[in-house]
């Protein structure tokens, strides 16, 4: 199967929003947990196969926390996502401008690299150059 990178994007775009720390009735700390419906929901332009595979990835990847329950004969029968790891935060806050996402989308094109390190090292650098172009608007 091949990953697609603007849902993968989209994934985590839809992780932020649905995963949640609310405080219960007791005034306990409670962090709410999504699963792969609420995602696929949440994404609608992507199938479930590839919500799943982008998830898969993340996890892989360790961008995010994830619980899967897999039948004997292959069939995901539970997927129950529990957080956004400190690196998977990092890695959303590089792709999440929708500008500096067409230059991360056009250099993963140019490089015909579609991994999700290849996705990161593009958004990195793109947001590096960023930050050194407003570094050097400054006047120290």
């Amino acid at each position: 199967m091949k990953l697609n990178s603007d849902c993968v994007r989209g994934v985590m775009l839809a992780l932020e929003e649905l995963l949640c720390i609310d405080v219960d009735e007791d005034g306990a700390v409670c962090m709410d947990t999504t699963d792969l419906d609420e995602v696929c929901k949440s994404v609608p332009d992507f199938d479930a196969p590839n919500v799943f595979y982008a998830l898969h990835n993340l996890e892989q990847a360790g961008y995010i926390e994830m619980s899967t329950e897999i039948a004997d004969n292959g069939v995901v029968f539970a997927c129950i996502i529990e957080d956004i790891t400190f690196d998977g935060h990092e890695f959303l806050n590089q792709i999440r401008d929708k500008d500096h996402w067409a230059i991360v989308k056009a250099g993963l094109a140019k490089a015909r690299d579609f991994s999700l390190s290849a996705i990161s090292s593009i958004a990195e650098g793109v947001a590096k150059a960023a930050i050194d172009r407003y570094i050097g608007t400054l006047q120290l």
